[in-house]
């Protein structure tokens, strides 16, 4: 086995080969091209990034080290909490398995398993139900009591308003419809 130490710099005019390089904390500056199978960050031995013929695997050590890529701006662009297993895109608190912290603009369909739910207005052109459960379509006011409950139908001729009387003067629900 034979050695080289040296106290200045080495340089050579061809590639330099090596099964393993420590270079003490030090940065590795002005090189053109490095080729490797595995990155390992020595501030913790089992952060790993490797490239192979799979493709980029990160953390395959399965440990509670979070992904982050910046935008441009270096604000947080995608966050993958390891620990909670969620991805955030402009979300650095993901609090699902998807959160997008912005809109989301799907360019095909969305298939749902479970319920929807939203905390604002849906918008589309047609509302489509099929099933073999009835109601097929509920409605449920929850604003208080004794309030009516209306769907608007509208076009270009005018409107009408069908709903539910909440008025506590009357025994039960009235059902009603102006147009």
């Amino acid at each position: 086995e034979t050695h080289i130490t040296a106290s200045g710099e080495i340089s050579s005019s061809g590639k330099l080969f090596a099964y393993g390089a420590d270079f003490g904390d030090r940065d590795i500056t002005n090189v053109k091209d490095i080729y490797l199978d595995k990155l390992i960050g020595d501030g913790h031995n089992d952060a790993t990034f490797t490239i192979d013929s799979n493709g980029y695997i990160f953390n395959a050590g399965e440990k509670d080290l979070d992904f982050k890529y910046y935008d441009s701006e270096e604000a947080d662009l995608i966050h993958g909490d390891a620990a909670l297993s969620r991805v955030g895109i402009s979300d650095t608190s993901p609090v699902s398995k998807l959160d997008v912290g912005g809109d989301l603009n799907v360019q095909s369909h969305i298939t749902a398993s479970g319920e929807i739910s939203s905390s604002d207005d849906i918008r589309g052109k047609r509302l489509y139900t099929y099933g073999d459960t009835s109601p097929m379509v509920n409605l449920k006011r929850t604003d208080g009591d004794n309030v009516n409950a209306v769907i608007q139908f509208e076009n270009g001729n005018g409107s009408m308003f069908a709903g539910v009387d909440g008025d506590a003067q009357n025994a039960g629900a009235n059902i009603f419809g102006v147009g």
